[in-house]
């Protein structure tokens, strides 16, 4: 028969059982049980058996460890890859750097993980909204979508290369990479009608195009240049009723072409309602003009000579079809509310007191000043001025056959005239020779004051520098998209005067010597203008803030304008300034072209424009 136990083992029992401690840190078996990695509870010997499942001897089991672990919120887990973990049930003590008090180690790999700052991401231009017009066309009315769109000729990518595009990856300006962008880009916006210029691999784009169901005609500048204008059109929506090409060289204004096309609906749809028309002349037309203006920013009065040309034939081909409506797409090289914008949207302008130079806007988005053009002309002295004749050539430039006794002083001989953005600069002689009064324009009839003037701004024609300077002479050629040269600086070079007109430039714009205010009979609007800005990508006058971006150049040359007949019905917003930003200029790898293609949607409503006349 066994004792009862004594007062003072239930005394000891119980002192025992005051110092245990957590039972979150008892041993339950197994390797690393408790989260306190590297250290267990389990005496080193235990005077006791060992055995769980006896209630009264886990119970009753003193703790011999000498250094009882802190409370586990205490501190934190220790890394792995500073000390393995001490899986040693009979370990006497905790590792070493739990006995320092001091120690704090390092937070886990997850912790900096947790807190490290994400990365930024660009923003993606890859998405255009279509934004609406508001208050809409009617449901019953004819739509179709009209694309404008400039897609970089290879040539001339190849050519400006190092000037504009020496920070693209040369597979990228390849022109079968760049193909292949371009049409992914016709293919997603899927319209109607398209209006392309720089188009130099026509074939490229008529056999790939025509699987898509397009026809399409085409084109090219004259003159040395191989690129030129495209209009394509869906067989199963239009039919081509007349097409006409413009060559601007025949009226002395450069090597630009244009092109007027007259497109008759297919659609089953009519103006009037839901039901086909009885014949072909119930069916809708459409007068659609495609045009790629002279680059340069100089020749203002070339530009306006050019978009003014366009315009008439563009009116006169809507009477001949019963007063059709007229879209005009293009690169027009020009900024939205310059005196060429003006014009196009006004219908009137007067040049009397405009700056040449100034016409087109350019020099507004010019991106940094242009790298200075060295040139190897001499510098010459004119003695028989009034004895030279000179002409038009056939591109509008000055031909000339100078004196052949003409002089070089010693310094003239030494010298070498370096400017920027203008092939030579006019020599001392020639300057004094004109503020003397020995050449003025009384004894100048045939124009050699306009010939030096023209050759101080890099706007002469081959023919002219050849018979001047002779073949070896650099020659900056006019119709080349170029941005080498530096905007016009007031005093630069005495002999360029921009607001001086000459009779030859005031009819190179008007079309007559003696007029100096130019007039148009079309009423046409922005389609961008007239969709309001939804997601933030346009100028406050409506139109798209850029439409053409490269090293040199950032800002807006492209438009799609309407007549009256047609109704805004949506456009496709532009790519976000700052997205576009991103990046050093265009092409890139989703972008085939260093301009934004700019679709409209349009509807045929005659009948809103007649009431809003009868209204007025």
């Amino acid at each position: 028969m066994l004792n009862k136990p004594s007062s003072h083992f239930l005394h000891t029992a119980a002192a025992a059982m005051s110092i245990r401690p957590s039972s979150s840190y008892s041993y339950r078996g197994g390797r690393n049980q408790w989260r306190g990695r590297g250290y267990s509870n389990r005496p080193p010997y235990s005077p006791l058996p060992d055995n769980h499942n006896n209630d009264a001897t886990t119970e009753f089991r003193p703790d011999y460890s000498p250094h009882p672990p802190p409370h586990f919120n205490s501190r934190p887990a220790p890394f792995n890859h500073y000390h393995p973990p001490y899986t040693n049930p009979y370990q006497q003590q905790p590792p070493f750097y739990y006995q320092n008090p001091h120690f704090q180690p390092p937070p886990p790999l997850y912790n900096q993980q947790q807190f490290r700052p994400p990365p930024q991401r660009r923003p993606s231009n890859d998405y255009r909204n279509w934004e609406q017009a508001k208050p809409g066309p009617p449901p019953t009315c004819e739509r179709f979508t009209v694309l404008s769109y400039n897609i970089l000729a290879d040539y001339l990518a190849i050519n400006h290369r190092t000037k504009l595009y020496f920070h693209i990856p040369r597979h990228i300006l390849q022109w079968e990479y760049r193909f292949t962008k371009i049409l992914f880009e016709l293919g997603l916006w899927s319209s109607d009608i398209l209006c392309l210029q720089e188009v130099d691999r026509f074939q490229d784009l008529e056999q790939n195009l025509k699987l898509r169901g397009y026809t399409g005609i085409w084109k090219m500048r004259t003159g040395e240049p191989v690129d030129g204008c495209a209009i394509f059109w869906r067989s199963s929506r239009f039919k081509l009723l007349q097409e006409e090409a413009i060559e601007f060289n025949k009226f002395g204004l450069r090597d630009n072409v244009a092109q007027i096309c007259v497109l008759e609906s297919l659609s089953e749809k009519s103006s009037a309602g839901s039901h086909p028309p009885a014949s072909s002349e119930g069916r809708n037309k459409v007068v659609i003009c495609n045009i790629h203006v002279l680059f340069n920013p100089k020749r203002g009065e070339i530009k306006l000579g050019q978009v003014r040309i366009l315009l008439e034939r563009a009116y006169a081909t809507s009477k001949l079809w019963d007063d059709a409506p007229v879209v005009l797409c293009g690169d027009f090289n020009s900024t939205p509310k310059s005196s060429l914008y003006n014009f196009i949207s006004e219908q009137k302008l007067n040049v009397s007191e405009l700056p040449r130079d100034k016409i087109s806007g350019q020099y507004s988005a010019e991106i940094y000043p242009k790298r200075p053009v060295f040139s190897n002309f001499r510098s010459q002295s004119i003695n028989n001025a009034t004895q030279s004749p000179t002409s038009v050539d056939n591109k509008g430039g000055l031909s000339s056959s100078l004196p052949t006794n003409t002089t070089l002083t010693e310094d003239e001989k030494t010298t070498k005239e370096e400017s920027e953005g203008s092939s030579v600069n006019c020599t001392s002689e020639i300057t004094e020779n004109i503020s003397s009064g020995v050449i003025t324009d009384d004894n100048n009839p045939d124009g050699l004051l306009k010939a030096i003037e023209d050759l101080s701004i890099g706007e002469d024609s081959t023919s002219f520098l050849s018979g001047l300077h002779g073949p070896d002479g650099s020659v900056v050629e006019d119709g080349a998209d170029v941005a080498d040269s530096e905007p016009f600086v007031e005093n630069q070079n005495p002999c360029y005067d921009p607001s001086g007109w000459t009779p030859m430039e005031i009819q190179a714009a008007t079309g007559s010597s003696e007029c100096k205010t130019m007039e148009h009979h079309l009423k046409l609007r922005s389609t961008y203008t007239e969709v309001e800005d939804y997601s933030g990508t346009r100028d406050s006058y409506g139109e798209p803030q850029v439409t053409s971006y490269h090293r040199g150049f950032q800002g807006t040359l492209d438009y799609i304008w309407r007549s009256e007949g047609l109704q805004t019905v949506r456009v496709l917003a532009p790519i976000p300034k700052k997205a576009m930003e991103w990046t050093p200029g265009f092409p890139t790898k989703k972008w085939g072209s260093d301009h934004v293609a700019l679709v409209a949607e349009l509807a045929f409503n005659k009948v809103a424009d007649e009431e809003k006349s009868e209204i007025q």
